[in-house]
């Protein structure tokens, strides 16, 4: 009887573990890279056309003669998912961003570049005129009018 009771709470045990990580498999698996999915998504006129390449970034500006607004993130960020959920939704922010070529750096993924720029608490927001000089570092979350604020005052011509 013993037996049969152990092997039947070993087996409940077992199905129970079984369905809580999948239950948070499942959970966490449809939160990866949401972050990588607000990037790629389809470019609307209603958001910031965001580039993925920094050094692609650079040369383009230098082209362009504009100004680089780079966003070094990291997936795990909470404060940086909460910068694309408020911030870059922020209507003025989008316009403003217009004026700038836009690149989003991942730290996990671009090391090289992050070093580069000291970068060392995220989110780091790097504005960089079109020759590649720094021009204003932003670390931490910020709300939509900090960002309205200070990329008007680097636009100004």
């Amino acid at each position: 009887m013993k037996i049969l009771e152990l092997s039947f709470f070993m087996f409940f045990g077992a199905v129970t573990v079984l369905g809580f990580s999948n239950y948070f498999y499942g959970t966490l698996k449809s939160y990866a890279g949401t972050r990588e999915k607000l990037i790629k998504a389809p470019i609307e006129s209603n958001s910031i056309e965001w580039q993925t390449s920094f050094d692609r970034s650079l040369e383009f500006a230098k082209k362009t003669k504009k100004p680089i607004m780079a966003d070094f993130y990291a997936d795990w960020c909470g404060w940086c998912r909460k910068l694309d959920e408020t911030t870059y939704q922020d209507n003025n922010v989008i316009e403003l961003s217009k004026r700038f070529i836009c690149v989003k750096v991942n730290t996990d993924a671009d090391i090289g570049t992050s070093s580069k720029y000291n970068v060392s608490g995220l989110p780091t927001i790097v504005f960089f005129s079109y020759d590649g000089k720094v021009t204003k570092k932003v670390v931490g979350y910020r709300p939509g009018d900090y960002f309205r604020t200070v990329m008007e005052e680097l636009t100004k011509k």
